[in-house]
């Protein structure tokens, strides 16, 4: 079985300027949890981090509750996706040590060459000023990832 690295903004979720919430399904849960069905191992490999000097971690000057990597991980625990790691797992730090290229057998990430996209129009919650605003975005597009995976006999 596979060990798949997974991107998260654009995505698994659209691509937002800042942090905020949106509950637009993009497809994602559905094909990733279809994957750890067939027996794969998802790694989620994402810029977003604990780190206090990660400006997404902080909203009007207070340092966020959850930081932005915290919510990643809280997303694919709300769709009952398991992870075998978050931006590297145990095997591969013992084979390899600590490294910044992920050893994988393929990377779902919605900034790789040919990658299909939606786009469109969307309405999320600024968490730095609580409004409602209205974005034209993108994701990966679900469907074409689904028959990419099919094609390569990974689902």
């Amino acid at each position: 079985m596979a060990k798949i690295g997974i991107d998260f903004d654009g995505c698994c979720v659209v691509a937002l300027p800042e942090p905020g919430i949106c509950d637009v399904d993009t497809g994602a849960s559905e094909v990733l949890g279809d994957l750890v069905k067939n027996g794969h191992e998802l790694i989620l490999w994402t810029c977003r981090n604990d780190d206090k000097e990660n400006p997404y971690n902080w909203v009007n000057g207070e340092l966020r509750t959850e930081t932005s990597l915290g919510e990643a991980i809280r997303w694919f625990s709300e769709h009952d996706i398991p992870l075998a790691g978050i931006n590297g797992y145990q095997e591969e730090t013992q084979r390899i040590g600590h490294a910044r290229k992920l050893l994988i057998d393929l990377l779902i990430d919605d900034t790789n060459l040919g990658s299909k996209y939606t786009v469109g129009e969307v309405e999320y919650i600024s968490l730095e000023t609580g409004e409602i605003k209205k974005i034209e975005t993108y994701s990966l597009d679900w469907g074409w990832v689904r028959d990419e995976l099919v094609k390569m006999d990974l689902l």
